[in-house]
């Protein structure tokens, strides 16, 4: 019985090394060619992924269990708003100099200020007068529910364009992959039973993850293709 334990702790060791690899490969191709102009908030997230995975990798264990679990909430947090953020560059760059733009920037940055108020709501407990992580999940939810919509909103303005990025598609694919892998996950997480969620849920999660940033390193290891031209960032 003792080596079902043993073989997942295996899988979880091989899932963390295939996806720091895979951030660091990411990073690496985005430094190396002219897309990281075009995809600033990839490198940005990419990078905050190697701190917060080895952050976390490094202190498990060895931390008492609620300040281990606060670190790993706040890490989730500041990785799910840059990923928040990440999709609203992408649909900036999609619109170009479209006469919606600012309209949009301005409809965004209010649903930001929102999104930021309703989770710091959520995160003050009044009884004890500070900041607690217990909404955590919802939070998280929410925050991948959102992004989750915009991609899909993403993918309608670039199917709409007449002449198609394939690079910007690619990464609005794998984009893709992850929020719905987050979403599956977070559902699964609200009907299982907590003892089949926790093994469910963490497989998914990372599963998704990897597959995203495979396609962002085959997308960005390669020469741009000679496509539409667009801003130099997303916003």
């Amino acid at each position: 019985m003792s080596s079902v334990p043993q073989f997942l702790e295996l899988v979880w060791q091989a899932i963390f090394v295939i996806g720091l690899s895979l951030q660091v490969m990411v990073v690496h191709s985005l430094l190396r060619r002219e897309s990281l102009r075009s995809y600033p908030f990839i490198l940005l997230y990419c990078s905050t992924l190697i701190v917060t995975s080895v952050v976390e990798r490094l202190t498990y264990g060895y931390l008492d269990a609620e300040t281990y679990r606060n670190i790993y909430w706040i890490d989730e947090l500041v990785v799910n708003m840059l990923l928040f953020l990440l999709v609203i560059s992408l649909i900036f760059r999609s619109l170009g100099d479209r006469p919606m733009r600012g309209m949009l920037g301005r409809l965004v940055a209010l649903g930001v200020l929102l999104m930021i108020a309703y989770s710091a709501f959520l995160l003050w407990d009044p009884r004890l007068g500070k900041i607690t992580f217990r909404a955590m999940t919802v939070i998280s939810r929410n925050l991948n529910f959102a992004a989750a919509l915009m991609n899909l909103a993403l993918w309608s303005l670039l199917i709409r364009q007449p002449t198609k990025d394939s690079q910007l598609l690619m990464v609005g694919a794998g984009l893709g992959i992850k929020v719905t892998g987050i979403a599956i996950a977070q559902a699964l997480r609200a009907v299982l039973p907590e003892s089949y969620a926790k093994d469910t849920v963490g497989f998914i999660i990372p599963l998704a993850d990897i597959l995203c940033l495979y396609i962002w390193w085959k997308t960005f290891r390669s020469p741009k293709p000679r496509g539409a031209v667009h801003p130099a960032n997303g916003f």
